[in-house]
């Protein structure tokens, strides 16, 4: 299995908090309520719309009854992808992605998906990178860098 991709079964930690949403208009909203702080109104709606989607499961991780963090599986044919992760600024560094990772690579395995694949920021010496670490802590292994680019302001 190349980098970049992880092997399921192995190691998995169990992480509490993080539950599989299966109302999709209860998602939507409180999706929106856990990604609105980080991302504004528009990534909010978007990441929200996702609830529903053919192939897409979404997660939602609580902390004392509030939604903290969110994120998404999308599961295909023996292969899957995670993604559309945020947290609420207020809940960061108390483990709400990590429970949601492992929340995910479960539904993963009970798929019978056999590999993974995510991207994150580049892991930069001068920029921390949690979302970088907790892949890695999970088993990620990195496969390459891509560009990203910008459009110019007013674009």
């Amino acid at each position: 299995m190349g980098p970049g991709k992880r092997a399921l079964g192995d190691g998995q930690r169990k992480l509490h908090g993080a539950v599989p949403v299966h109302d999709a208009d209860e998602h939507r909203a409180r999706q929106r309520v856990a990604v609105r702080p980080v991302h504004g109104d528009a990534a909010a709606e978007w990441l929200g719309s996702v609830a529903g989607t053919p192939g897409f499961r979404a997660f939602l991780a609580w902390a004392d009854g509030e939604p903290a963090g969110t994120g998404a599986l999308f599961v295909g044919e023996r292969i899957g992808w995670l993604g559309l992760a945020a947290t609420v600024p207020e809940h960061r560094r108390k483990g709400a992605q990590g429970a949601l990772l492992a929340a995910r690579l479960r539904a993963a395995a009970a798929a019978g998906i056999g590999e993974l694949t995510t991207e994150t920021g580049e892991r930069l010496a001068y920029r921390p990178s949690n979302s970088y670490r907790n892949l890695l802590r999970f088993g990620f292994e990195e496969q390459y860098v891509r560009a990203n680019y910008l459009s110019r302001r007013g674009a």
